[in-house]
C-alpha cells in the first residue's frame, strides 16, 4: 500500500510538471556557484605606511558582500573592513598604525546575494591567510621637475613638479613650495604627487632658485633645490607718437636676456625732454655668485629727495642683504638736466629689519650760454637715514626716516679756495702753539685731491652762512581684531631742502587711519584724521626761540560706511569734516561734506550686462571772517557699462553746481563721455595666425555754462580717441591710436601713435 502511495505521488508530480512546461512556464535552477576571487598575492610591505589591498570578483549573481580580513604582527585575532568598488575592483587600505615591522596576515571573503561564500588564499574550502613581511620604510621620496626644464623664458610661466615614493605614501601636508626662499606653497596647486606653481612674469628673474621639501607616512623626509636660468630672450618696442607734427615724444627700446644678464637700451628722437639732441638709456643688470653688479639708467633718485628722474651712473653692489648704490649725474629739473647730482647709499634689506643711510650732494649749473651778472648757483647737501622693523609677515611694524638738510642759496666761491689761501700764522696772531696746529691742520685738507674735494664741495662762508634744518618722518601699523590701524608723523622745518625745493619743507602734522574687514562679508567701516600746521619753526628758529606767528593748522575728520559683499552691489556713505585756523586762535574756516555712493548695479538685459555705478556729493565752505565767501557745492556723476558679445559700451556724465551767499548760482563743468570697444578672439590673419583684436572707440564733451545774475557764458570742449590692438601669435603685437581734440581759444590738436611690440 505505501509503495502504491509512492507511485502515486510520483505520477502526479511528473504530471504536474509537464503542465506547467506545456503552459510555456519554464523551470528556476538554484545557485549553488560561490563568487570568484582574482587576486595578486603580495609578499612584502613598508612600516608605518597605508596598504592597499585590491581584488576583483567574478559571480553570474549580484555580489552582496566583500571583506577583508587582517590580523597585525603580534595580534591574536583578525580584523575585518568592507571592500569598496572603484572602477571594477573591490579596496581596502589597511592603516598605517597597523603596519609595524613583523608578519601580517590576510585574507579576502566574497559572498553573493544567495549566500553563496568564496575565500582568498583558500584551502578545502577554508581560509589560508597570505603571510606578508612588513620592513621598516627607509625609501625617500622622489622630486622631479618636469617644467621647464633649466632654462626659464623670459615672460611668465608654470612650474609643474612631480613627487613620487616607492611606497605610494606622499604625505600632502608636509609639501612645501620656495620660490627663491620665498615660501609660496599658499599659492601652488598641490594634488598627492603633483605640485604647479604660476611664475609672474613680474617675479622671473635671472637666476631661480625652486626648493621642494616633502615626506611620506613613514617620516622619510627629501629635500632637494633646483637652479634655473633665464633663457635667452630678444624683446623690442617702436613706439610713434606725433602730436601736431612734432615727432619728439617717439622712441626705441631693444631688451636682450640670457642667464645672468640683462640688457635694455632706449633711443629717443632730438627735443625730447627738452633735450636738443638724441637721447638713450643704457640699463643692465648682471649677477655673479649672487652679487649684484648694477645698471646705467635714468630712474627716481634716492630717498628724501622726491620722484624727480635723473640721468648718468648708477651702479649697485649687492651682496645678500647688504648693498650699496652710487650716482653720479645729472637732474631733470625746469625742462632740462641742469643740476648735478651724487650720492652713495649703504643699506641692509632682511626680512624682518631694513636700514639705509644716503647722502646726496646736489648743486645748479650755470648756463654757459646766459651767465649771470653774478654767479649764485644753488647748493644742497642732504643725509637721510631710514629704517624699519616688521614681524608677522609685515602684519605690525614701523618705519622711521630722519633728514638732515644742508642748504645755501648764494654758493659763490669755494671754501677749499678759502682755505688754500689761510695763513695760519695770521689767524693764530703770535700763537705759535696754536699756529702749529692750524699748519698741520691746513697742510693736511691741502692734500685732499680735487677729485675728492668735488664731492666734499661747501660754499664760502664769507657769502653768507649754509641754512641747515631737519626733516623726519615715523610710520607705524599695526593689527586690530578684524581691522588695521596706521599711523604717520612727519615734521621738515623751513629751511629744509630737497630735490623738489619747497614741496615737502615747512609743514609738520600727523595722519591717522582705521579700516577693517569685510565683516559678515556685508559691512566695512573706514575712518581717518589728519593735523597740520604749516610754517612751522626751522632749526635756527628753535634754537633762537624765534617761532614764526602766522602759522596755519588744519584738522581734518573723514569717515565712511561701505554696505554690501564684496564685488556685489555697494552702498558707500562718507562724511568729512575739516577746520582751518591760525594757530592758537580761533575757527578762520569749517569745510563740512556729505557723500552717498551706489557701485555695482548690474542687469542681464537679453544677452547684455548692465552695470551701473552713481555718485552724489555736497560739500558746505563756510568763512568765518568773510561770511560773503561761504558758499556751497553738489556735484554728482553717473557711469554705466555695457557688455554684449565682443562689444563693451561705457557712458559717463557728470556736472557740479556751485552756489554762493549772495544767491548767485553757477553750473559748471557738464561732460559727457562715450567709449566703444570691440575684442574679437581666436581669429585668423592671412589664414594661420590665431590673434585677438580690439577696437576702442571713445569721445568726451564737457560744455560749461556758467550763469550769474546778468550774463551767460558758453564754451564747448571735445576730444575724440581711436585705439587698435592687433596680437600676432603671443609674440608679436600691433598698436595704433588717433586723438582729435577741440578747446576754445587753441588750434585743434591732432595726435596719432603707433607701436610694433615683439618677444622671442
Amino acid at each position: 500500500m505505501v509503495a502504491l502511495k509512492r507511485i502515486t505521488v510520483q505520477v502526479c508530480a511528473a504530471l504536474l510538471v509537464a503542465c506547467l512546461w506545456g503552459a510555456g512556464v519554464q523551470a528556476v535552477v538554484t545557485d549553488i556557484d560561490p563568487p570568484v576571487i582574482v587576486h595578486t598575492l603580495l609578499e612584502q610591505a613598508y612600516a608605518n605606511t597605508n596598504l592597499i589591498i585590491k581584488a576583483q570578483i567574478s559571480e553570474t549573481s549580484l555580489v552582496d558582500q566583500v571583506r577583508l580580513f587582517f590580523r597585525p604582527p603580534g595580534a591574536a585575532a583578525f580584523y575585518s573592513v568592507n571592500m569598496v568598488l572603484i572602477q571594477g575592483e573591490y579596496r581596502a587600505v589597511i592603516p598605517a598604525e597597523f603596519m609595524t615591522s613583523g608578519v601580517l596576515e590576510y585574507y579576502v571573503q566574497a559572498r553573493d546575494t544567495m549566500g553563496n561564500s568564496s575565500y582568498y588564499p583558500v584551502e578545502d574550502h577554508h581560509p589560508a591567510p597570505q603571510r606578508i613581511t612588513v620592513v621598516p620604510d627607509d625609501t625617500l621620496p622622489q622630486i622631479e621637475l618636469i617644467q621647464p626644464g633649466k632654462r626659464t623664458p623670459s615672460g611668465g610661466y608654470t612650474l609643474l613638479i612631480l613627487l613620487y615614493d616607492a611606497a605610494g605614501n606622499i604625505a600632502p601636508d608636509t609639501i612645501r613650495l620656495f620660490y627663491n626662499d620665498t615660501d609660496v606653497t599658499a599659492q601652488a596647486y598641490i594634488a598627492d604627487s603633483i605640485i604647479m606653481y604660476h611664475v609672474p612674469a613680474a617675479a622671473s628673474t635671472f637666476q631661480t632658485r625652486v626648493r621642494v621639501t616633502v615626506a611620506d607616512m613613514a617620516g622619510n623626509q627629501a629635500d632637494h633645490t633646483f637652479h634655473l636660468w633665464r633663457a635667452v630672450a630678444w624683446s623690442g618696442e617702436l613706439q610713434l607718437n606725433v602730436k601736431n607734427g612734432d615727432w619728439s615724444g617717439s622712441r626705441l627700446v631693444f631688451t636682450s636676456a640670457w642667464g645672468p644678464l640683462d640688457l635694455r637700451v632706449g633711443l629717443s628722437p632730438p627735443s625730447m625732454d627738452g633735450q636738443e639732441v638724441l637721447s638713450w638709456t643704457l640699463q643692465y643688470d648682471a649677477r655673479l655668485m649672487h652679487l649684484a653688479l648694477g645698471d646705467v639708467v635714468s630712474r627716481p633718485i634716492p630717498a628724501a629727495l622726491g620722484p624727480v628722474k635723473h640721468r648718468g651712473g648708477d651702479l649697485t653692489l649687492r651682496l645678500g642683504p647688504i648693498s650699496l648704490r652710487t650716482i653720479n649725474g645729472h637732474a631733470y629739473v625746469n625742462g632740462d638736466y641742469q643740476r648735478q647730482v651724487s650720492a652713495v647709499k649703504p643699506a641692509l634689506d632682511t626680512r624682518f629689519l631694513d636700514l639705509s643711510l644716503t647722502v646726496v650732494k646736489l648743486k645748479d649749473e650755470l648756463d654757459p650760454m646766459h651767465p649771470p651778472v653774478e654767479a649764485n648757483p644753488k647748493l644742497n647737501y642732504v643725509i637721510a637715514g631710514e629704517g624699519g622693523l616688521a614681524a608677522f609677515n609685515a602684519a605690525i611694524g614701523v618705519r622711521a626716516e630722519a633728514s638732515v638738510s644742508l642748504y645755501h642759496d648764494n654758493a659763490r666761491g669755494d671754501l677749499w679756495t678759502l682755505i688754500d689761501e689761510i695763513d695760519p700764522r695770521e689767524v693764530a696772531a703770535g700763537d705759535d702753539a696754536l699756529a702749529d696746529v692750524l699748519i698741520t691742520l691746513i697742510n693736511y685738507l691741502k692734500t685732499v685731491p680735487t677729485s675728492v674735494r668735488a664731492y666734499l664741495e661747501l660754499p664760502d662762508v664769507r657769502y653768507g652762512l649754509p641754512k641747515v634744518d631737519l626733516g623726519g618722518k615715523v610710520d607705524a601699523w599695526l593689527p586690530l581684531p578684524w581691522s588695521q590701524l596706521q599711523a604717520t608723523a612727519y615734521r621738515y622745518g623751513r629751511s629744509y631742502q630737497t630735490m623738489n625745493e619747497e614741496i615737502r619743507n615747512n609743514r609738520e602734522g600727523i595722519t591717522a587711519s582705521y579700516a577693517t574687514i569685510r565683516l559678515f562679508n556685508f559691512l566695512q567701516l573706514f575712518g581717518k584724521y589728519e593735523y597740520q600746521l604749516d610754517n612751522v619753526a626751522s632749526l635756527l628758529d628753535l634754537l633762537t626761540h624765534n617761532k614764526p606767528i602766522d602759522r596755519t593748522e588744519t584738522q581734518y575728520y573723514a569717515g565712511s560706511v561701505s554696505l554690501g559683499p564684496a564685488g556685489g552691489v555697494n552702498v558707500n556713505l562718507g562724511v568729512e569734516y575739516g577746520e582751518t585756523s591760525s594757530y592758537g586762535g580761533d575757527v578762520e574756516q569749517i569745510t563740512k561734506g556729505y557723500g552717498l555712493e551706489l557701485q555695482n548695479v548690474g542687469f542681464h538685459i537679453a544677452n547684455a550686462r548692465l552695470t551701473l555705478d552713481a555718485q552724489v556729493k555736497l560739500q558746505d565752505y563756510q568763512v568765518k571772517t568773510d561770511p560773503a565767501a561761504d558758499r556751497q557745492v553738489a556735484a554728482y556723476q553717473l557711469r554705466g557699462h555695457v557688455e554684449q558679445g565682443a562689444f563693451a559700451y561705457t557712458l559717463s556724465y557728470g556736472q557740479q553746481l556751485e552756489k554762493n551767499s549772495l544767491g548767485g548760482i553757477r553750473f559748471s563743468a557738464p561732460s559727457l563721455t562715450c567709449g566703444i570697444k570691440l575684442q574679437l578672439d581666436d581669429i585668423a590673419v592671412f589664414g594661420q595666425w590665431p590673434n585677438a583684436f580690439t577696437l576702442q572707440l571713445s569721445g568726451s564733451r564737457n560744455l560749461p555754462v556758467t550763469a550769474l545774475i546778468d550774463q551767460t557764458e558758453q564754451r564747448y570742449y571735445a576730444k575724440l580717441n581711436l585705439d587698435a590692438e592687433l596680437r600676432l601669435l603671443d609674440t608679436l603685437r600691433f598698436s595704433a591710436g588717433w586723438q582729435y581734440g577741440l578747446n576754445p581759444g587753441v588750434a585743434p590738436q591732432s595726435t596719432w601713435h603707433a607701436g610694433l611690440r615683439w618677444r622671442f
